[in-house]
Formats: structure tokens, C-alpha cells, sequence
């Protein structure tokens, strides 16, 4: 295909995927991680499409609902085809791939660009790496995992980054293929001491108010992200996503009723991006918003 239609989202590996028709996208980018979601509203007017993707430095991950008719294409300079269907599938094009896809243009996909080590910097510590092709598989934990991550970085919720990595290290388990007996069995195995335990609380509550990712975490506690969140949760019955939800609402109450601060920085010192977004996450939470949870306490 020579030329071809490009969008526009304004990133630049989304937006040098080329087409035969031109689609219109809505692209989000989640700025602590570098993960690029991106969905396709329609591929252009037309039965038929094709995209095409040159090899480059980024993991493409995407769950797409199949248009009813036959599709073709080449990944990694392999041929696939298949037969018409609407089945929603899931494909992953390791970076460094060349891509070429035709297929209906009922089809829908959601899309998911991840820096080039993002996903295998999640299974530091084992020997499996996602690296492999997978094309239009039927995995369940992949079909439950996507849409999950789509959810937080479309409409983020409490401790983003955290869960971000939580769903990202899953995802990189499924695409390694990597025994999840085998996982468990090797994190049981390990143990936080009290000691270092108390040196990650104490880490955790000096900051709240910043981004907290699992490999910031995982550093603190002298161990790998992909046994991290096992061993935490073995030491604490938590996960660490739990955990930092559970203390950032604790200080927000705390400061809410004991303070003069505008409800704006209190959402700031407890890592909230926005009035908005803490507002919503307190009054999930705790069941009243924190003006009126302000005024309860001090009446």
C-alpha cells in the first residue's frame, strides 16, 4: 500500500500506522507510563481496509470485534487468514514487527501502544518475556485484562499508576505464557521482614502525594516488580493498589477534618490529579463528598 491515509492524534507510533481508508481515532496517552490507547471509531467509507505498521519500538496490544467478513495479512513476515467472523479476539504485535492486516471496516478494535520494555520490565526476575505474536487469540484473562486497563486510562480512578502496573504485569504473565501455579509458588516462597515491611509504609506515606508506580515500590522492598504484589499481599492481605487507596483516603479525612486547607490542595497532597477526580474517589469510598464530610466533622 503506498502512501495511505495517517491520522492525526498528535502521536507520532499511532499516527504513522497507515491505512487504505481513512479511519477516525480517539487516542488518550497515559503520561507516567507511556502507554498510548487508542480506539478506532470507523475505518473510513468502504467495505474494505488495510492497515499497515513498519517495524518500530513500541508493543501493540488490541482487542478487536471481527466485521463479519474474511481478513488477511502478514506479521513478521508470516501470512494469516481468516474466516469471516465477529468473535472479539486479541492480538499482540511484539515491537520490531512489520504488520499488514485488510479486513471489514464494521470492525471495531481497542488499541494499546506500551513503550518498547515496558511490559517485560514487569517480569524481571523470571525468564519468560512477551515476545511472540499472538493473532485474534481467545484468552479470557487477556478479554477480562484489556478492557480494564482501557477503563483506567480512559476514566483514571485511585492509585492510577498502581493499578496501571498491576493490569501491565498480568497482561505480560498471559503473553509469556508464564504458569500462574508456578508464579504463586515461587512469591510464597519469599518474605517481606518487619523490618523492611515498616521502611515500605513509611516510604508509602511520605509519598502520597506523588506518583506511586509498582517498580518504585518494588525497589524499596529489595524486590523484583514481578514478585512485588504477592509477597505484599501475603504480609499484609492487600494488595499494594488496596493499600495506598486505603492510606490516601485515611489522610484526606484526617486533613479534611482537622484542617484549613481548600478541598483543591487536599486532593493534591493526596495524589489526586484533579478537585474532580478526588472528589468523585472520596465520595465512592466514603459515601459523602468532601464538603459535606468537611462540615459533618465539624459541626
Amino acid at each position: 500500500m503506498e502512501g495511505g491515509y495517517q491520522s492525526h492524534t498528535g502521536y507520532e507510533p499511532v499516527d504513522a500506522v497507515r491505512y487504505a481508508l481513512a479511519p477516525r481515532l480517539e487516542a488518550h496517552a497515559d503520561a507516567a507510563t507511556g502507554i498510548l490507547l487508542y480506539r478506532t471509531l470507523n475505518y473510513g467509507k468502504g467495505e474494505i481496509t488495510t492497515a499497515e505498521r513498519n517495524a518500530d519500538d513500541e508493543d501493540l496490544l488490541f482487542l478487536s470485534v471481527g466485521a463479519g467478513v474474511p481478513a488477511h495479512g502478514k506479521v513478521a513476515g508470516t501470512q494469516f487468514a481468516l474466516a469471516a467472523n465477529r468473535a472479539t479476539r486479541v492480538t499482540f504485535i511484539p515491537h520490531g514487527c512489520d504488520t499488514s492486516m485488510t479486513f471489514g471496516t464494521a470492525a471495531r478494535s481497542t488499541n494499546f501502544m506500551f513503550p518498547r520494555h515496558f511490559l517485560n520490565a514487569h517480569l524481571a526476575g523470571v525468564q519468560q518475556r512477551a515476545t511472540a505474536p499472538v493473532l485474534y487469540s481467545t484468552d479470557e484473562t487477556l478479554l477480562t485484562l484489556i478492557p480494564m486497563l482501557e477503563r483506567e486510562i480512559a476514566a483514571p480512578g485511585l492509585a492510577q499508576r498502581l493499578m496501571i502496573d498491576s493490569i501491565s504485569q498480568a497482561i505480560a504473565v498471559a503473553l509469556a505464557r508464564i504458569d500462574p501455579g508456578i508464579f504463586a509458588r515461587e512469591a510464597a516462597r519469599i518474605t517481606l521482614p518487619k523490618w523492611r515491611l515498616r521502611l515500605l509504609f513509611e516510604f508509602i506515606e511520605a509519598n502520597l502525594g506523588e506518583e506511586l508506580g509498582l517498580d518504585a515500590l518494588a525497589n524499596v522492598a529489595r524486590l523484583s516488580p514481578f514478585h512485588f504484589c504477592r509477597v505484599f499481599k501475603q504480609s499484609t492481605g492487600m494488595t499494594p493498589h488496596r493499600y495506598v487507596i486505603e492510606r490516601r483516603i485515611a489522610r484526606a479525612r484526617e486533613m479534611l477534618a482537622t484542617g484549613g486547607l481548600p478541598i483543591e490542595a487536599v486532593a493534591t497532597a493526596c495524589g489526586f490529579a484533579s478537585q474532580k477526580h478526588f472528589t468523585t474517589s472520596f465520595t465512592r469510598m466514603v459515601g459523602v463528598s468532601p464538603g459535606r464530610f468537611r462540615r459533618a466533622t465539624r459541626q
